[in-house]
């Protein structure tokens, strides 16, 4: 019946909700901060600390909405995107072939023996 109706990601809610009290917070401090505005609150009331707390508050937490749902968006695409091949280059299902560890010996100078040994570059 409601085959029309698109479930979001867990992501995509959580954005909605930090957005959403963010907005709300920093209008009703913008609400709070005209209202003390206009009947005269002295400035040296602690009430101007605690508005401007809440409007940077309720801005941090709308910044915060808006990255998790980008980085929602991201982990999305990241999640779904299929490998794809060069242009040309025809996609195989081998699986890739693990070489053996090459050993490399370091060369070693012979010595006559008697005869005293140096280091390297002396």
């Amino acid at each position: 019946m409601f085959g029309f109706v698109r479930t979001h990601s867990r992501s995509a809610g959580l954005a909605i909700g930090y957005i959403t009290v963010g907005a709300l917070a920093m209008i009703w401090a913008s609400i709070w901060y005209y209202y003390m505005r206009n009947n005269e609150v002295p400035t040296e009331n602690a009430r101007y600390y605690v508005c401007g707390g809440i409007f940077l508050s309720g801005l941090a937490v709308l910044l915060i909405g808006l990255f998790v749902g980008r980085i929602g968006r991201e982990a999305k695409n990241a999640d779904t995107t299929l490998p794809t091949a060069a242009p040309g280059v025809p996609m195989t299902n081998a699986q890739p072939t693990v070489l053996p560890p090459q050993v490399v010996q370091a060369p070693v100078a012979s010595v006559a023996p008697g005869q005293p040994t140096t280091a390297a570059g002396s």
